[in-house]
């Protein structure tokens, strides 16, 4: 499908969460294999006739603790407007298939038939017949739900009523779901993890006070930090899968934080942080919060000048980190202003598709023994547009830093659509390329975290990654980051 994209709550008293949270739910089964599992369907598209084979399914998972895109599984829309997907799973996961949140469990075999309006770029219905069918309709049902999660920032300073709008909506959002599971089969599997997904969504909401000051001053800190710590620490704790799990131990560092007045961003607050997190958590939680510390810090590089002690210890936590998939993520952090990621061989096989036709891999383009900034960027996107606009000046400058500017397209059109694309924005004199076959942009949105674009990553003359946040050409203050990276 093109332009695949995502967009990117309580019982009223606290006996009654405490009671909850010691309930002993059901583990979920991991199976001691990958199982062959099996989606398939019928698309009916209306709003654009001329969408024929083109049309790509994705099946996907969104890693929240690493904020990025995986891809699961794609094919071709057949002739008939049919799809097949077949692929091994080995434990019950939330993916994603037409924008849609699907909760599939290995051995599934499932038909999902939808109606897409291209017009419109959505999908008007969603039917889905199988064993645990329920699984694959809840999340679309929820189009109809009538509440929004209150925001705290809508409440002012008045934590009372916040926290009464909360346990409202937890408590319609449980009315809703036991209605739907009478209605439809689901799992057991699936309730445990949906009524996981509300308790945790819950704390979340009621512990982003953390970023509103004023509220966090009239909140009971006593007795809310000690129910918070009871869930967050209970030993029938949830899974880093969970966005509302991680979204809630981050919340809860941050507040334990706030209670010994450590300012955001400053030496103080990163030590004592990494020290609490080292002191409270093991395993894969601990790892996920050093590195949810350090990207907090990352990410705001270029707007503050950190001490040397916040870098001495930011090279600690790459030591403290002792899970693969957290120790290859956090060599992307470029805290101390470089990177110390090199690109596996994976990705330099990628291929890039060329505007003459055929392709070259990312691999040749290393090889130049230059810079390359690499800007990925869609024909629907208005901000990355908005930077063509300084594309010639941009491009002359890089080149006179020993630096090729790179056009990345991130769409999945057709070649003849993404051609015209590049006639029309007057980019084709560029060095332009998109995705050559089904992989190529999943493996680089995966490496580079492109999560969001416009997305600007620069990688040396080495072929390593200086950095995963390169400044936009719009920065007042390009000029000179740049200058800063290649030296």
């Amino acid at each position: 499908m093109k332009n695949v994209s995502f967009k990117t709550i309580i019982i009223p008293i606290f006996l009654l969460i405490l009671i909850s949270c010691k309930e002993q739910s059901k583990p979920i089964k991991i199976e001691d294999k990958p199982i062959a599992t099996y989606i398939d369907g019928h698309v009916k598209i209306v709003g654009d006739t001329s969408i024929t084979n083109d049309f790509m399914i994705y099946l996907c998972r969104f890693n929240f603790p690493l904020q990025r895109l995986e891809s699961v599984r794609s094919c071709n829309l057949l002739s008939r407007k049919n799809y097949f997907l077949e692929f091994e799973q080995r434990n019950p996961a939330l993916l994603n298939i037409f924008y849609e949140d699907i909760f599939v469990t290995p051995g599934d075999t499932t038909t999902i038939n939808v109606t897409y309006n291209a017009q419109k770029g959505k999908i008007e219905s969603f039917q889905a017949k199988g064993k645990n069918r329920g699984n694959y309709l809840y999340y679309f049902s929820l189009r109809d739900f009538p509440l929004e999660l209150p925001s705290a920032k809508s409440f002012s300073d008045d934590w009372v009523a916040y926290k009464k709008a909360v346990q409202n909506y937890k408590a319609k959002r449980l009315e809703h779901f036991n209605n739907f599971t009478k209605a439809h089969k689901v799992s057991a599997a699936f309730i445990d993890y949906v009524k996981n997904d509300i308790e945790y969504q819950y704390w979340v909401a009621l512990s982003d006070i953390v970023y509103d000051s004023s509220m966090a001053k009239k909140a009971p800190k006593i007795d809310f930090l000690s129910d918070f710590k009871h869930v967050v620490m209970s030993p029938n704790k949830g899974t880093l899968a969970n966005k509302y799990y991680c979204m809630m131990l981050s919340n809860y560092v941050r507040l334990a934080m706030l209670e010994v007045n450590a300012t955001p961003l400053s030496t103080n607050y990163f030590t004592k942080a990494k020290a609490f997190i080292l002191s409270t958590f093991k395993g894969e939680t601990k790892d996920y919060l050093l590195y949810d510390l350090a990207t907090q810090y990352a990410k705001k590089r270029g707007e503050n000048q950190y001490s040397q002690e916040v870098l001495t210890q930011f090279n600690q936590i790459r030591k403290d980190i002792t899970s693969k998939e957290f120790s290859e993520a956090i060599l992307k952090c470029d805290l101390d202003g470089r990177a110390l990621y090199r690109l596996t061989q994976e990705v330099r096989d990628v291929k890039l598709g060329t505007l003459k036709g055929g392709y070259i891999t990312l691999d040749s383009l290393t090889k130049r023994k230059r810079f390359l900034y690499l800007d990925f960027w869609a024909s629907w996107c208005k901000p990355c547009i908005k930077e063509f606009k300084h594309i010639e000046e941009t491009n002359r400058f890089l080149r006179s830093q020993n630096i090729d500017y790179i056009l990345i397209d991130a769409n999945e059109g057709v070649y003849e659509e993404w051609k015209a694309d590049n006639t029309k924005l007057k980019i084709e004199s560029y060095e332009s390329y998109n995705g050559y076959d089904l992989t190529a942009f999943a493996v680089l949105s995966q490496t580079f975290d492109v999560t969001a674009i416009p997305k600007f990553i620069l990688i040396d003359d080495k072929g390593e990654v200086a950095t995963f946040n390169a400044p936009r050409p719009s920065d007042p203050k390009f000029k000179q980051k740049i200058m800063d990276l290649v030296k």
